[in-house]
């Protein structure tokens, strides 16, 4: 983490182009927040754009803008995100996942800092710092003729790496750390720190979702905890193969392992619903699309129980 951190020290104040690379759930949208917010651009805000969320016709109209009567439902003249971020800094997440038609247009403004909306005939001139993110690999991608060669060197300018959770346990108690602070914020409740033994089962962990799974981890343990201490039997994780093989291991029957893997689902769905209604018994009984009084029932059964000052 102490390279990242100087990576992005070094970067930050230039005009360069990153690429962020890393698997899912590793952090790449933070990072791009770090690069912008010590850049000369902080001053606005830094605008995203997740390239799999849209279709690759809708995609272009977000990137570029469309003039009125363009197409079915062009009302009125829309400024795209490269206006919306000039001046500014652009986050383009999963940049892997973007057609070739979309890549050569992008191509074209990085190279040239044009860009035309769709159904102009006029080019507009943008000042917009590029960052990018993907969990694929680029060169692969090229060898398989889905990603152009010519913007992977634009967009390869200046690379960071983020390697997987599981690669960097050093920097587990520093996250598990952020990541508490920020779940008592959110589900208000005071929970002081991380026992050591809880820490150690953290770090034994393999975290296949990153980033993303701990965060979701620690606030279902900010809610199971009885007091100002999380430990370790308020610790769930996510049910994986090697958990259900090691239940299997156990000479326990086809039933007695199908209700292990159940009561697992059951406790971490329960505190997952509990933590999206910040500890409101009712509207996590309506997530769930469950009755109050089941989802209160499976609640006693876990043994779970809803901060007071939320419990409705």
């Amino acid at each position: 983490m102490l390279e990242v951190r100087g990576l992005i020290a070094k970067v930050a104040p230039t005009p360069t182009t990153v690429l962020i690379g890393g698997e899912s759930g590793t952090g790449k949208e933070l990072v791009a927040r770090a690069i912008h917010s010590q850049s000369s651009r902080s001053h606005l805000p830094m605008v995203t754009l997740n390239c799999t969320a849209l279709p690759s016709t809708l995609l272009e109209s977000e990137l570029f803008g469309y003039k009125k009567g363009s197409f079915t439902g062009a009302y009125k003249d829309t400024q795209g995100l490269f206006e919306r971020a000039h001046g500014s800094t652009m986050f383009l997440d999963e940049i892997g996942d973007m057609s070739l038609e979309t890549q050569a247009k992008l191509l074209r403004t990085l190279q040239t800092g044009e860009i035309r909306a769709v159904g102009d005939f006029k080019n507009k001139n943008v000042d917009v710092r590029i960052i990018a993110a993907t969990n694929r690999e680029l060169v692969k991608l090229i060898r398989e003729r889905r990603f152009r060669e010519d913007l992977f060197y634009r967009v390869n300018t200046f690379t960071i790496n983020l390697p997987p959770l599981r690669e960097r346990i050093e920097d587990l108690p520093q996250l598990a750390e952020y990541f508490l602070k920020r779940a008592c914020a959110r589900i208000n409740k005071r929970i002081d720190r991380i026992s050591p033994p809880a820490m150690s089962l953290l770090a034994q962990y393999r975290w296949a979702g990153n980033l993303r799974e701990m965060q979701n981890v620690i606030e279902s343990a900010v809610i199971m905890a009885a007091s100002t201490v999380i430990e370790p039997e308020n610790i769930s994780f996510p049910l994986q193969d090697s958990q259900l093989e090691n239940q299997m291991s156990q000479n326990l029957n086809f039933m007695d392992a199908k209700e292990k893997a159940v009561e697992k689902f059951e406790r971490q769905a329960l505190t997952r619903y509990l933590a999206e209604s910040k500890g409101n018994v009712s509207k996590a009984a309506e997530l769930a699309e469950l009755p109050r009084r089941t989802f209160h029932r499976l609640m006693e059964k876990h043994a779970i129980t809803s901060p007071r000052h939320l419990a409705d």
